[in-house]
């Protein structure tokens, strides 16, 4: 479905390519966190470059793209240069950022996914070396397995000698067998049964089928965790992702052998375990991580919803009941409106029980991959996109969440951005950066209670097309407009701006609304921010900005001009009541929560009930000398620093998308042309990576007030 491949080529992959590869020590780097932030001197794992090469692989098989070939090439050499054991076999589980090993233990599991990559690298490239490898490690494992009672024990050491800790993970249970891990054999088993027709494989396949179905399945339907060497369960718990997972996971691994009534008996039992992990299944289409007697982890984990549209795809395939179509469905809207980072790229690690955005998890790292939602959308595009169950139940709407706001990367979106402004002329682009008033294109009488106000659209041609006006703002005579007509100025807005101009760039609008949606007609007004303040109460201030920012996106307007940040220490200022008050940390805690209002949790503006925050107005701007306003401030570093930073850093935390520069000076330096605040201070100390707008007539005034440049012009190059 077109849906899914937007969301694999237009978000998943291009997240590791543009984030992930390390060009300077080879492979791909270790971590990025959940804040997005690059760790170069992370450790590599060999899961994580074993599912990365499997991904590239399995997307240039289907898609022929030479970037994603060129990947998986340089995922399959890393592999094969640093992680393979010369000496003794088999891949180390951890080397540092140098390559070197710091962790040289056989984690089985870890073998296994060497082994997937590698013969999915076979398939979609005919490399010989590579289906050598999937063999040698098959042979690795099969030489390792447990010939008494069967299967294959944890881990090893380097030298493939018994081990103490055999984990896989510090949450997982030191025992010697684990269902995990044999669902992580069966699996590349699975995709060397595709390109290598050897009965010793069939054989090896068939008793881990068996193994599933006798031994680790539970009357339940549930899979048992965690074993002693014998089989014997040493585990209560439920993991519901890994139900799902392997529910599909053991049926393909029976239809790959060919034989139907192997097929068949395993396709009942697929059934039965998706029917179980359907007990995880919540109102809102998600699924919860797991169970273990009375305790519940309620988290969504990105890797769990990927499974869960899987799983009931091939339940709705194997069953004919559309009822597992719909919680697949469900599940795709949930990761559409939860689990995509729409503005970072990629998914997030999980939401937490509380539906809050989990950022102590990796954005990618030893377990966080492109390897399961990478793997839900080829499975949709391989063996989906044509069956009738996909255009029934609720799966067009779920494909359609998918494609209408599939989020682009950041690197997509800076290429489409930079190759605009390659094509831009010099007026162009100077009229991109101007921002006018609509009162000045506007015609008619405004008289209230009447009023004919409305575009001209003359006016405005002239100066979208002409001047290549870029961004608009205002209520026109600073009165409240209705939504329709709002919509309707809006609409004719962009019609000329995208239909009448060379380069189609829309207009940006923007309003300055501080205490609710002031300039919609019929919204809800709030107190000031200082009465906002004196509430002692945040949870105020975010449901106040979530109400202005639908509100103000009912008028179509997509950009907010606050919240003001400024500190009120000062009573001779004449803006007192616009700001949080004169305490910092109040101004910071409320600051925040205004702009998640404003933004969403996760900073979706593009979301239709969203708006762009604008804190205002860096730095300083409250605390004149004279006390008037847009006038000079002497402000010693430190106090800068302790009282007027943390408000504009506790929004940068909150992710604030714009900022709104001080229309004075501070310390004799006019703040729209200070290199030290608005490039080291802003940008480089405090981390502000969104877009800097100036105030009314501020670049003008660095000539007419400041008397710093000897033009207009001049003043827009400082």
């Amino acid at each position: 479905m077109p849906a899914f491949k937007n969301e694999l080529e237009n978000n998943i992959l291009p997240f590791w390519l543009s984030h992930m590869q390390d060009d300077e020590h080879g492979g791909f780097y270790g971590r990025i966190d959940g804040n997005g932030t690059l760790h170069p001197q992370a450790n590599k794992g060999a899961v994580l470059n074993a599912r990365i090469l499997w991904t590239f692989s399995a997307a240039y098989r289907l898609l022929k793209k030479p970037e994603y070939k060129a990947a998986a090439q340089r995922a399959f050499d890393y592999i094969v240069d640093y992680f393979i054991d010369t000496d003794f076999g088999g891949v180390y589980w951890e080397l540092d950022f140098n390559g070197q090993p710091v962790n040289t233990k056989k984690q089985m599991y870890a073998q296994g996914f060497a082994l997937y990559g590698f013969s999915e690298f076979f398939r979609a490239t005919g490399s010989a070396k590579a289906l050598e490898l999937a063999k040698d490690f098959f042979h690795l494992i099969e030489k390792h397995r447990d010939n008494s009672a069967g299967g294959y024990l944890e881990a090893y050491t380097r030298e493939w000698n018994a081990i103490d800790d055999m984990r896989l993970s510090n949450k997982d249970a030191n025992e010697k067998k684990t269902m995990n891990t044999h669902l992580h054999i069966l699996e590349p088993y699975t995709n060397l049964c595709r390109v290598w027709k050897n009965p010793q494989l069939h054989e090896a396949q068939r008793k881990l089928i068996a193994i599933f179905t006798e031994k680790i399945l539970d009357k339940s339907g549930h899979l048992n965790l965690f074993f002693d060497e014998a089989w014997n369960v040493k585990s209560s718990g439920v993991s519901y992702g890994h139900d799902i997972e392997a529910s599909w996971l053991l049926w393909e691994a029976a239809e790959v052998l060919g034989d139907a009534k192997l097929t068949e008996q395993v396709k009942a039992i697929s059934l039965k375990i998706a029917d179980a992990a359907a007990e995880g299944l919540q109102p809102d289409g998600s699924m919860i991580y797991e169970r273990d007697g009375e305790h519940t982890d309620a988290d969504r984990h990105w890797w769990v919803q990927a499974e869960t549209v899987v799983g009931f795809l091939y339940a709705c395939k194997n069953s004919g009941n559309e009822d597992y179509a719909e919680k697949a469905a469900r599940a795709g809207q949930y990761i559409q409106n939860n689990i995509i980072d729409k503005t970072g790229g990629e998914w997030r690690w999980s939401r937490k029980a509380d539906g809050s955005v989990n950022r102590d998890d990796d954005k990618a790292g030893l377990w966080k991959c492109p390897y399961h939602n990478g793997r839900m959308c080829m499975e949709i595009i391989e063996h989906f996109k044509n069956l009738p169950i996909m255009k029934k139940a609720l799966f067009p709407l779920a494909a359609a969440a998918f494609s209408a706001c599939a989020p682009q990367s950041q690197s997509n979106i800076d290429k489409q951005a930079a190759e605009i402004v390659a094509q831009m002329t010099l007026e162009e682009k100077i009229g991109q950066m101007a921002q006018i008033s609509i009162d000045m294109l506007c015609k008619g009488e405004d008289t209230p209670p009447t009023s004919t106000m409305q575009l001209d659209t003359d006016k405005l041609r002239d100066a979208v097309v002409n001047y290549h006006v870029g961004s608009i703002l205002n209520s026109p005579n600073t009165r409240a407009r209705t939504t329709e007509w709002w919509n309707n100025a809006i609409v004719q807005m962009q019609e000329v701006a995208t239909k009448e101009t060379r380069l189609k760039i829309p207009i940006l609008y923007g309003l300055d609304e501080i205490h609710g949606a002031t300039y919609v007609a019929g919204s809800t007004i709030f107190p000031q921010e200082i009465g906002l303040a004196a509430t002692w109460n945040p949870a105020h201030a975010k449901r106040m900005g979530e109400i202005a920012a639908y509100e103000t996106r009912a008028a179509n307007v997509p950009w907010n001009f606050a919240p003001v940040l400024d500190l009120g220490l000062d009573p001779r200022w004449p803006r007192q009541y616009e700001n949080f008050g004169e305490d910092p940390y109040l101004s910071s805690v409320f600051g925040y929560q205004l702009v998640k209002g404003y933004e969403g949790d996760d900073n979706r503006v593009g979301d239709a009930t969203k708006v762009a925050a604008c804190m205002k107005h860096f730095i300083g701007y409250s605390v004149p000398v004279s006390g008037k306003d847009r006038t000079p401030a002497y402000i010693p570093a430190n106090v800068l620093l302790e009282y007027h930073v943390p408000p504009f850093q506790a929004a940068i935390d909150a992710g604030v998308q714009t900022v709104m520069i001080n229309s004075g000076s501070v310390n004799n330096q006019p703040v729209h042309a200070s290199y030290e605040l608005l490039t080291t201070l802003l940008r480089e100390q405090m981390g502000f990576k969104g877009m800097i707008v100036t105030d009314w007539e501020d670049i003008n005034n660095l000539h007419r007030r400041e008397k710093m440049s000897p033009s207009v012009k001049e003043a827009i190059k400082a």
